[in-house]
This record gives C-alpha cells, structure tokens and sequence, in this order.
C-alpha cells in the first residue's frame, strides 16, 4: 500500500469494562492545511440515518511532534481539522460500545465486536484510498478476526467501503472452520461450546 496515501487506524481496550474503545488515525496530509474527517450514517444493508458519531469521546489532533491542532466539530458527523503545515496527523478518540446488533459496536471484559460504519473516521476526499487497522489486544484476548488480508497483523482494505463490509471480532470464541462449495466458512461462536453445536 502506498503509504503516503494510507489511513492506517489503531484499536486499543484499555478501558473494556466500561465499555470503550481507543481508536487512532494516522494520516499524511499531503500538503493540505485543512482535512476533514467524517464518520458514516449508515451501514450496509441497514439505510436508516444512524447517529454513530453520538458515541465519539475524547476527540483530539495532533501533530507527529505531539503538538495539538486545533479543529472545530462543523456537522454532526464532521471534524475540521487545520494542519499548520504538518506533514501528517494523529487523531485520536474513544467510542463507547454497549448495543448487540449488526450495526454497533459491542466492548466488554470478554470480546469486543466492532462495526467498522460506526467506528472509523475518514478523510474526506480519501475514501477510495487503502485503509488499515491494527489491533492492539489485550493480554487475555487471544484472536482478532476479519474478511480482510492481514499483512504483520495489520488488518488491509483496498478503500473505505471494503473496510465498512468487513466487521471485526475479537476476544477468545470458540472458531469452528468447514467448507461449503469449496468455500472457506469460519463461525465464531463466543461464549463457548454450551450455546449451541458448533
């Protein structure tokens, strides 16, 4: 991936028991002295108007010194940023996980489930560009599981809506792997093997 045009997004659960996430963007400006980030509505095969960007905590940009960049909240789901001159920025937030659905992010003690529509930002402009993640997991968690390659554990979408159609689970489920039509099928069932025969 070219890494000049990369969004690459780091996941961290510092705080899973009460529910949080930690997400950081790492974008390079490309000369720009303005960016503007935003966060979906909606999620595939679910069109109502969403209200992910509700859940976002904690909203702050830096600079690659650490230097904090000011930034103004210009819609409901929209971040203006402006670079002072840098030559890429870090953004970091928390998002607040608490709903099971197919839509939502769910962040407990146990596994996390995050939706990538009502988690990740992205630069307006850059959504046909590579788009990464890399999971920082916890001590007791043991797997991360997507759709999408993963190259030295960093999870790669060719653009914003492969990154959208492809959730994240991770924790310890039980991973119960068959073929169907020569087809690779991997079900994660968490919370062990009494729910239901895998």
């Amino acid at each position: 991936m070219n890494s000049s045009k990369k969004l690459l997004y780091s996941l961290d659960f510092p705080n899973r028991a009460q529910h949080l996430v930690s997400v950081e963007l790492r974008v390079a400006t490309q000369r720009s002295s303005e960016l503007t980030l935003w966060m979906p509505v909606w999620t595939p095969g679910s069109y109502l108007i969403r209200e992910y960007s509700r859940h976002v905590e904690g909203f702050e940009v830096r600079n690659e010194a650490n230097k904090p960049l000011p930034w103004k909240k210009s819609a409901k789901n929209r971040w203006t940023l402006t670079t002072d001159g840098a030559s890429s920025v870090v953004v970091r937030y928390q998002l607040y996980g608490r709903e099971k659905s197919v839509r939502t992010n769910w962040i407990d003690s146990d596994y996390a489930l995050i939706n990538s529509a009502s988690t990740f930002l992205t630069v307006e402009g850059r959504e046909n560009s590579p788009h990464a993640v890399q999971v920082n997991l916890p001590e007791t968690w043991k797997t991360v599981t997507c759709a999408l390659p993963s190259h030295d554990g960093i999870f790669e979408a060719e653009d914003l809506d492969a990154l959208i159609d492809s959730p994240l689970v991770m924790g310890n489920p039980e991973i119960i792997e068959f073929d169907v039509d020569d087809k690779p099928v991997v079900l994660l069932n968490q919370g062990g093997g009494s729910l239901w025969n895998g």
